[in-house]
């Protein structure tokens, strides 16, 4: 599914204050997903426009230009 702001799931750190004091959490559904080996596919040149850094994407996150 594309998101027009899916660049910001894919970073370290950014849903960590999403619904921390409701349940559940987005950062343990986050982190569920990723256990359970979900990828996260962000939008190269949304990326690098932003100046974001490859340094801060989660695990299993990767640049990938979309499908054709």
């Amino acid at each position: 599914m594309a998101l027009q702001r899916g660049r910001t799931l894919a970073l370290n750190g950014y849903v960590d204050p999403i619904r921390a004091d409701q349940k559940p959490p987005v950062k343990r559904v986050h982190d569920q997903f990723i256990e359970k080996g979900g990828r996260f596919y962000v939008c190269p040149i949304c990326f690098k426009d932003r100046d974001l850094d490859e340094g801060e994407l989660v695990e299993n996150a990767e640049l990938r230009a979309p499908a054709r």
